[in-house]
């Protein structure tokens, strides 16, 4: 009996994983400059999923955005895991799963993906923080270099 191999490409792979973060991104499309620069905007829907030890960033489709709620674990098939990112493709097929359970720390980490910490700085110090930071106020002028 002669059994076909299959390559990595062609063989499903079946993975659980939990949603510890979703949001809406608002995204620029197209800027257009003139004597005041706009924006077209559109919306991107993310999530945080997490296998209980790594968290992989995700794009969501309308369609998927509506299946996946937040804190659901889900069993996901035909699913690229890859530099921390899960990608999906037209036969990504989601089912509703049973509880993953994942640490405090590892949602947090998921999180922080989309919305990462920041420390409040006083404006004259924001150069010197090399991290993320929260400034407060109200845009006077606005100058190029």
């Amino acid at each position: 009996m002669d059994k076909k191999r299959y390559t990595p490409y062609q063989r499903a792979i079946t993975v659980r994983l939990k949603c510890v973060a979703k949001a809406t991104k608002a995204v620029a499309t197209a800027f257009h400059f003139g004597d005041t620069v706009t924006a077209d905007w559109s919306t991107q829907n993310v999530c945080a999923l997490c296998n209980g030890e790594e968290v992989f960033a995700a794009n969501l489709t309308e369609a998927m955005a509506e299946k996946i709620d937040l804190e659901h674990t889900y069993t996901f098939k035909n699913v690229v895991l890859k530099d921390r990112k899960a990608f999906f493709n037209k036969s990504t097929d989601i089912y509703r799963s049973y509880n993953l359970p994942v640490g405090p720390d590892t949602a947090a980490q998921g999180r922080a993906l989309f919305c990462p910490p920041s420390q409040r700085v006083q404006l004259n110090k924001a150069s010197a923080v090399a991290e993320f930071v929260t400034l407060e106020g109200q845009i006077t002028t606005v100058s190029g270099d």
